[in-house]
């Protein structure tokens, strides 16, 4: 469902989730912090399943968890380091008896086990799980307990890095893949805060736990045939004493010399430790959310791990014997681009919040969203595996009818597709970076068969996800959503990065137009007036960028609620915010440019309609999400607008009229001619061909300041015949290129250049009255072009 779901009226603080008692672990045993993962495997041994069935208040043996009180852990935990114990009598009973300590109606009780002293029981059961067999009792019930007091947020740093839990645990599970439960602990640890989690991966702590987990996933992948012929990698680990990374590293070497099926499909149901490898996926998810160091990143996109995570995601055309289970883990090892049918394996309609899909499919977009994994994925199968997700999707949806259920999940799965799609495609090179490519923001570089192009379903669960985590509200459902797996900053990066396309920013006006302005704009004012929110300096960033492509279009369409402007123009909300913003010491260069020019054009854009009437009554966005908390306007009232600038008044042309460029002819040459698709570019307007001559050119320096603008009015000028060239190009419009040329010929000004006073080269200044306040700020608003 879209962001035009049941109005609210208020915004309700945010809960705590709750997460569902599982069946076969005790409960509470994973912690989901609002997040997917709800239900742990049902496929435990017989003897797990005995001891995982017990409830809170009932025997645990002859325990119960109301006969075990906070007084008595100092004596537990002293029979559980006593060392001499050698029948286990004592130790086995005192798991017990903490295990029922934590399963305790107090919740307290977790978070006060692990501050007693310094995290005593910590190192307790860590020693305990060192020097246990495989298999034994007292590993279980350390694992049992250990699960329970991992899941309060107050106790994951003591257990993942100051006891130093993160290497001990990866070291075990690389020992034993078939423990699931370690996996489970290893996710409980892994919802924690972003400063825990970089902790936890960072160098500088040495837990291996991403290797670990890349280790584990792939050996539980293997078939029971494969497995078999290739033990004496686990054997050789263990013999060794070999750390996580070590492990990793040989099994990538065994692997490559392994001779493989070139046919051979990848069967989940012959998976050797399906759970393992489902709890594997899941802790990567919510780590590759940070992992940002270039050794780390580089466990998880080596083409053995990086085809792990891709086959889960893969699609076929392959039909199964009939099965009615969500989140179906049958994929193709090999992504093939084939024909979409009506007959799916893998469809993206089935992968719900708990399958592994939803956890791989996680993982690959951040990864996308990193640069330092962002080249090598460019090079792999991920765009096709990608695009056959939404092509696929897009497809089925017209010809089976879905559930609302199974229309959610496909959405998210499509968005999550599209948005990791975005960081590959529309990040470098495109407007905004200091290395432009010279076909960004072309008709050329806008093909409307692009795999960016978004959906009106994207574009609605984009927004409402953007106002969801801007106000710290989650969602449950078949589209759950929860700030743990998409921050703001991610939301706004991928915004961002998916309007590089011009049709993605006409489809966003469309849709949502003023709902969307208004959320960055507060987005912009969050930044502003609250220093230590979610919103940081690369986000506000994103946002103000956001904002600026999307006022192309409020010249002639409405661009922001009236209550954000005043007739008074030192009181306009709007300007306040992007003048706050613009003042902000960590304001970059590129958010610098964008408010500028916000600065320059309020003046021209459209306010129109109140927040009422912009939100149906059956949408998924508040009323309250659009209109300024009491500490955002208390701050926005001490901005001072003393005297407000605008930039040129905008051109009626420069809007929808299709314009050319071409490099003047130089030395006498004859200019190409207008038709010549290698020498002429076309943009879809003059305002969009200014993006070539504006931040990051190559092709002018900018020796004073920027008005976008005045620049599209200059190439106006220039298409409608006025002039020769402007900015070391010729310019045209496209309907009308043939004509102009031969009748500026008839005039004899080809060679005539036109230059405003005190430029270099090929410069304009806008005649607009409206100008003249610009250039008070930006003396002439020179630029110098460059070969």
């Amino acid at each position: 469902m879209g962001f035009f779901g049941k109005l609210k009226r208020k915004v309700k603080k945010k809960k705590e989730p709750q997460t569902k008692q599982n069946k076969n672990i005790p409960s509470d045993d994973i912690h989901k912090d609002g997040d997917s993962l709800t239900k742990a495997s049902s496929s435990m041994s017989s003897s797990t399943k005995n001891e995982a069935n017990m409830k809170k208040g009932k025997k645990l043996g002859n325990i119960r968890s109301s006969d075990v009180t906070m007084d008595q852990l100092p004596h537990l935990l002293k029979d559980l380091e006593d060392g001499t114990d050698e029948t286990r009598v004592k130790t086995s009973k005192a798991l017990k008896m903490l295990f029922a300590l934590s399963e305790h109606p107090e919740s307290r009780n977790r978070i006060e086990m692990v501050r007693y002293d310094n995290g005593r029981i910590v190192s307790a059961l860590l020693n305990v799980l060192c020097r246990s067999t495989q298999k034994s009792n007292e590993k279980y019930m350390a694992l049992l307990v250990l699960n329970n007091i991992s899941i309060p947020a107050e106790n994951k740093q003591v257990i993942a890095i100051v006891h130093d839990g993160g290497r001990v645990l990866s070291k075990l599970l690389c020992d034993d893949p078939s423990c699931h439960l370690i996996a489970i602990i290893l996710v409980n640890l892994s919802f924690a805060d972003t400063e825990v989690l970089e902790e936890l991966v960072s160098l500088k702590a040495d837990t291996g736990l991403v290797e670990a987990l890349s280790f584990a996933l792939h050996i539980s992948s293997w078939s029971t045939e494969e497995f078999e012929t290739q033990q004496v990698v686990l054997e050789k680990g263990v013999h060794n004493e070999m750390t996580p990374q070590e492990r990793l590293d040989l099994l990538i070497t065994e692997e490559e010399n392994r001779t493989y099926d070139s046919d051979a499909k990848f069967i989940p149901e012959q998976e050797k430790y399906p759970e393992t490898a489902r709890w594997c996926l899941s802790a990567l998810k919510n780590l590759s959310r940070v992992v940002k160091d270039a050794c780390t990143v580089q466990a998880l996109v080596h083409p053995m791990i990086l085809n792990d995570i891709l086959k889960y995601i893969t699609i076929a055309e392959i039909v199964l014997p009939h099965s009615e289970s969500h989140g179906s883990d049958s994929s193709a090892e090999t992504p093939v681009p084939r024909e979409p049918t009506d007959e799916l394996i893998n469809a993206p309609y089935l992968w719900d919040a708990n399958s592994k899909q939803d956890a791989a499919l996680y993982i690959l977009m951040n990864l996308c969203a990193c640069s330092v994994s962002r080249v090598v994925l460019k090079d792999s199968d991920a765009i096709e595996v990608l695009q056959q997700i939404v092509d696929n999707a897009n497809v089925l949806c017209s010809k089976k009818s879905l559930s609302t259920r199974e229309r959610s999940q496909q959405d998210l799965q499509c968005l999550k597709s599209r948005m990791a799609i975005g960081f590959l495609l529309g990040f470098e090179g495109s407007f905004g970076h200091a290395k432009m490519k010279s076909t960004s923001s072309t008709v050329a570089a806008n093909a409307p068969e692009s795999p960016m192009v978004m959906t009106e379903s994207d574009a609605e669960l984009l927004v409402e996800f953007l106002a969801r985590s801007l106000h710290l509200r989650g969602k449950k459902g078949a589209a759950a959503f929860s700030a743990t797996a998409m921050s703001t900053g991610y939301i706004l990066f991928g915004l961002r990065c998916l309007m590089v396309h011009t049709s993605n920013q006409e489809l966003l006006v469309r849709v949502a137009g003023r709902i969307l302005n208004s959320l960055l704009m507060k987005a912009i004012a969050i930044h502003t007036s609250r220093p230590s929110a979610m919103v940081d300096a690369k986000a506000a960033e994103d946002a103000c960028f956001s904002l600026y492509l999307l006022s192309n279009y409020g010249f002639k369409n409405p661009f922001l609620p009236s209550w954000l402007d005043d007739e008074d123009e030192s009181l306009s909300v709007s300007a306040k915010v992007v003048k706050s913003y613009l003042d902000m010491p960590s304001v970059t260069p590129l958010g610098k440019h964008s408010a500028e020019q916000l600065l320059f054009r309020l003046k021209f854009l459209v306010f129109e309609g109140e927040v009422f009437d912009l939100i149906p009554q059956n949408g998924e966005l508040a009323v309250t999400d659009i209109f300024f908390e009491d500490d955002i306007m208390d701050a926005m009232s001490e901005v001072q607008l003393q005297f407000r600038l605008h930039g040129a008044r905008p051109k009626k042309e420069i809007f929808d009229r299709s314009i050319l460029r071409r490099r003047k002819p130089r030395d006498g040459n004859t200019a190409a001619p207008w038709d010549n698709a290698a020498s002429v570019a076309t943009f879809s307007s003059a305002l969009q061909a200014v993006q070539q001559l504006s931040f990051g050119s190559s092709k002018v320096r900018h020796v004073d300041g920027i008005d976008d603008v005045m620049i599209a009015n200059n190439l106006a000028k220039c298409a409608n015949g006025q002039r020769t060239e402007a900015y070391g190009f010729m310019w045209s419009w496209e309907d009308t290129a043939n004509e102009i040329q031969l009748n500026m010929k008839r005039r004899g000004s080809l060679n005539a250049d036109f230059q405003e006073p005190g430029a270099s080269n090929s410069t304009f200044a806008s005649n607009d009255t409206s100008s003249t306040i610009f250039s008070r700020l930006f003396t002439c608003g020179n630029v110098e072009t460059t070969a």
